[in-house]
């Protein structure tokens, strides 16, 4: 990881000057900032799936799918390998559904066409699976997050423009995706609304992310046959993506802002 690269998207001074510090917890001997800070690499991959199904995995009454099509949502499935963070490297990996919260509308296609003009929409959080210990500790401490207590393990590959971006857990595959990087890079700085229920409540939670992007010119997917791998089938999702974004240099800041609803 370029640390001069890391710079030049946003500097550590200019991190707690946008992001003040609001306090501290401690976890295992490691003291947290809130809101808290990663640096790594990501991939993020959206895929059709079962609109009804999506429904059914959702809770909460105020939150709606947001539609591909009448009969298709949409599952986001995203790998981190955070080389820093507060409590030392660790690997992730998120499945979320995107949303709206309390939508007037619902129209197909808004989900990836006009998702950045609208307030109301977000990714409600189905799981996370993370590589150690204390990754699942710190988690469920600092936000709140539906945390696995299974424990993964993510790989991610170059060989020149070739990613290959495996997660297992213990020996069982989780999934795998081989992409062919394109040259051009461009800087993202975005920000993602997510929700999530813990003890029926829901709550809202904002996450930045400050980082460069590649895209691909080819890519291909599998999901494997561990447990952690249902998901996949039990909302129909498609084997091939409809989106897929690689973020070779990523800074996540997490919880910006975090409300119960």
């Amino acid at each position: 990881m370029s640390i001069l690269f890391m710079l030049k998207l946003i500097s550590d001074e200019e991190i707690l000057k946008r992001y003040p510090m609001r306090g501290k917890i401690e976890v295992q001997g490691h003291t947290i900032n809130i809101p808290a800070v990663y640096k790594g690499e990501g991939l993020t991959a959206v895929f059709p799936i079962s609109y009804n199904k999506a429904v059914k995995m959702i809770s909460s009454s105020d939150l709606k799918p947001a539609r591909l099509s009448f009969t298709k949502a949409l599952l986001s499935v995203t790998a981190f390998n955070f080389l820093e963070s507060p409590i030392g490297p660790y690997t992730e990996l998120v499945y979320s559904i995107p949303v709206f919260y309390k939508p007037k509308f619902n129209f197909p296609l808004i989900p990836l066409l006009f998702n950045k003009f609208s307030k109301k929409f977000g990714f409600y959080v189905l799981d996370i699976l993370q590589s150690t210990k204390i990754a699942v500790a710190h988690g469920n401490l600092l936000t709140g997050y539906p945390h696995n207590e299974n424990l993964i393990k993510i790989e991610f590959t170059h060989k020149g423009i070739d990613l290959v971006v495996k997660a297992y857990d213990n020996t069982k595959e989780i999934l795998t995706f081989c992409g062919i990087k394109k040259k051009g890079r461009g800087h993202i700085k975005d920000f993602y609304m997510t929700y999530f229920e813990k003890e029926k409540r829901l709550s809202k939670i904002q996450m930045d992310i400050h980082g460069v992007e590649n895209k691909f010119s080819k890519c291909s997917f599998i999901a494997g046959n561990s447990k952690l791998a249902s998901i996949f089938y039990m909302l129909g999702a498609s084997s091939k993506p409809l989106q897929v974004r690689y973020y070779p240099y990523v800074i996540e800041v997490n919880p910006v802002s975090c409300e119960s609803l």
